[in-house]
């Protein structure tokens, strides 16, 4: 079990286009044009409004549209990972204008998003 040293924002403020989702059980790779799915967050109240208006049903997209809580959490071993309403999504890893969150040691999913 690993231990938990902080929990705080990572710089995600603003709107973020999910634009690829790879992996699980069935390798999907599944590329959204941008402004199809958008996770907006708001660093002040550590809350994510998501906009789904995908139509690719066989396709895992992470949230339906709705409002959600969000933390990044920093493990002991250093890595952190992201938690939207209490479900913990995988390794959080970010750029400026980019991010990924990786749950595929689980054989989850790879999720990146971009500005």
């Amino acid at each position: 079990m690993m231990m938990i040293l902080a929990v705080r924002s990572f710089g995600l403020q603003g709107e973020w286009n999910l634009i690829n989702v790879t992996g699980g059980f069935t390798e999907v790779d599944q590329d959204f044009e941008e402004g199809i799915i958008i996770w907006d967050f708001n660093e002040s109240d550590s809350m994510l409004t998501i906009t789904n208006n995908s139509t690719i049903t066989e396709v895992y997209d992470g949230f339906p549209s709705g409002v959600y809580s969000y933390s990044v959490v920093t493990l002991a071993n250093g890595s952190e990972e992201l938690v939207v309403n209490e479900i913990n999504l995988g390794t959080f890893t970010s750029t400026s204008d980019s991010f990924t969150v990786n749950q595929q040691f689980r054989d989850g999913f790879r999720i990146q998003f971009m500005r």
